[in-house]
C-alpha cells in the first residue's frame, strides 16, 4: 500500500494542512486507553530516487508519552 485509501480529512483540513505544513494543524488524538491528547498533524514530503516524493501524514509533539502510557512498541 502506498497511498491513503480512505479520506480522513475534510477539504478545509487538507487545505489548512498544506498551507501550514511546517507548523501542522492541531489534532485531538484518542489513545488506546481512551484518553485524549492534543497533538500536531503535519505532512512530510520524502524524496524518492525517481525525483518524485511521497507525502507522509505524521503526528508529532507528545507522541512519546502516548507510546509509553499505552505500552506501544
Amino acid at each position: 500500500m502506498n497511498r491513503v485509501e480512505v479520506k480522513f480529512l475534510t477539504n478545509e483540513e487538507t487545505s489548512a494542512l498544506k498551507q501550514s505544513s511546517k507548523e501542522g494543524i492541531e489534532a485531538l488524538v484518542i489513545e488506546p486507553c481512551l484518553k485524549t491528547k492534543d497533538m500536531s498533524l503535519r505532512i512530510w514530503d520524502m524524496p524518492k530516487p525517481t525525483s518524485l516524493f511521497s507525502s507522509l501524514y505524521v503526528l508529532i509533539i507528545g507522541w512519546k508519552s502516548v507510546v509509553e502510557c499505552n505500552d506501544l512498541k
